[in-house]
């Protein structure tokens, strides 16, 4: 019988257990459990679900897919921390054997006698690689800057949920705003139908007159229709960027519709874009990318290098294990792998890794011109969002000081009910334009942040509160 047990990389064990490198997994960011969409669900069994801007942020953070799946990277790239410390540290080996001969004989002074032995022979051997090029080094520093890229990473991926969701939730708020201007809008139109039905029966005004005011009674309940469903569209969407089952019933806790301000609207466009050059997770994770690749490069230089080999073992045989005889033996060998395959993989790895490191600078210089061209793109949007809720606030006022005359005019005879009807027709149109407005001057701000690099859950909170001064 023949037995033997190896202990290999028993390095990387102690690794685990001490947590050297910085690099355990509890360290690192929670990773949510999701829970898969049912659709077979009963509406009714489901609870509604209150929408309100701090719940928007929460899911963002907990419930995103796109942040859980950063967060996995982070993960993964500090397995391979761990990994690369284990490299430098040596391996360790026990051998045991037992070996066992029974059944034959020899003569002794004359006597037969029957073979029965046992010898038993463990072993343990320490082995250690030193590549005096600094291979392992250079693994180790490429690894540690693939963990930054990957944190980079799951900050910019959050930074672009934390953005749509923002976008989005303002779009609902925008669609409610419009569903009770809707509602509104339609209630006056209802209003003065009933006024021209009665006048009509007492003779003072013409058929003409009623048409006018069923046509626009349609009309208003058309665009609240319109408004419904478009808001509904919205809560849809919203719901999938949360990670909420699109069965479960949502309902807005919707403030009012106003414009906040995020940042000062007087920020210029060249400390944008120092901000953006500072914060940018994106331009983070390309340099961390360009160090990997440099570190990649170094790697794959030092396999030009010898390799520095050094074992010792610690045996022992004898019948059994307490009755052993022991030996020691340490040796030193210097192994150098430039001319495997004729030096050429090596060489190729070289020429690979220069060219990562070329493409990496490319990279960085392809997104500082677009971040450029993003950022002032943004930058005009939020110059004429500005200027636009200032007119739509004009307008506003304009159209319902308008709608009052037009109405005291009908009152006391010296008006039409055509006049009602235009009046109240170009009051709907201003109150819609105006709550786009404000929404395009929300979302402006939101989306110039995100370009900076510094869109936060802290800074959205604290423009939500902050109420934008008009001109």
């Amino acid at each position: 019988m023949r037995q033997a047990v190896r202990w290999g990389a028993l390095g990387l064990a102690l690794l685990g257990l001490t947590g050297w490198g910085g690099a355990r997994a509890e360290d690192g960011p929670s990773l949510t459990i999701l829970s898969p969409i049912a659709l077979t669900q009963d509406n009714a069994s489901l609870e509604p679900y209150h929408l309100t801007l701090e719940k928007v942020l929460e899911q963002v953070q907990n419930q995103n897919l796109d942040v859980a799946l950063g967060e996995a990277h982070i993960l993964e790239a500090q397995g391979d921390v761990q990994q690369s410390v284990g490299f430098l540290l040596p391996s360790v080996r026990y051998y045991q054997s037992a070996e066992r001969f029974k059944g034959g004989e020899i003569i002794f002074t004359g006597t037969p006698v029957l073979l029965d032995r046992t010898t038993h022979a463990p072993r343990v051997s320490v082995d250690y690689q030193i590549p005096l090029g600094g291979r392992t080094i250079f693994h180790l520093r490429a690894s540690k800057f693939e963990l930054a890229r990957a944190m980079h990473e799951k900050d910019r991926l959050f930074q672009k949920a934390l953005q749509d969701a923002v976008l989005v939730y303002y779009t609902v708020l925008r669609d409610h705003a419009h569903v009770a201007s809707a509602t509104q809008s339609l209630a006056e139109a209802d209003t003065q139908l009933h006024v021209t039905e009665s006048q009509l029966r007492a003779g003072v005004i013409t058929k003409l007159d009623v048409m006018e005011s069923k046509t626009l009674q349609a009309e208003r309940s058309s665009l609240l229709l319109s408004a419904e469903n478009q808001e509904a569209v919205s809560l849809v969407q919203l719901a999938s960027m949360l990670n909420i089952s699109f069965l479960t019933p949502l309902s807005l806790e919707a403030p009012e519709m106003v414009p906040c301000m995020f940042l000062d609207p007087e920020t210029p466009l060249e400390t944008l874009y120092a901000a953006a050059q500072e914060n940018r997770p994106d331009l983070k994770e390309l340099t961390a990318k360009l160090e990997t690749a440099k570190a990649q490069l170094a790697e794959a230089r030092s396999q030009l290098f010898p390799t520095l080999t050094l074992s010792a073992y610690e045996r022992g045989i004898g019948p059994q294990l307490n009755e052993l005889r022991t030996t020691k033996q340490a040796f030193a060998a210097i192994s150098i792998d430039v001319l495997r395959n004729m030096g050429l993989p090596a060489l190729g790895d070289i020429k690979s890794n220069r060219a990562r490191v070329n493409e990496a600078l490319i990279n960085q210089q392809k997104q500082l011109s677009e971040i450029q061209k993003n950022l002032s793109k943004a930058y005009l949007d939020f110059q004429l969002a500005k200027g636009q809720l200032a007119a739509g606030r004009e307008k506003l006022d304009s159209s319902q000081e308008a709608f009052r005359i037009a109405q005291a005019r009908y009152k006391f005879g010296v008006g039409i009910n055509l006049e009602i009807v235009q009046a109240q027709t170009k009051l709907t149109e201003a109150r819609l334009d105006y709550q786009s407005a404000v929404m395009n001057y929300n979302t402006s701000q939101v989306r110039l942040l995100y370009e900076t690099g510094q869109l936060t859950p802290d800074r959205i909170r604290q423009g939500a509160k902050t109420l934008a001064a008009l001109p």
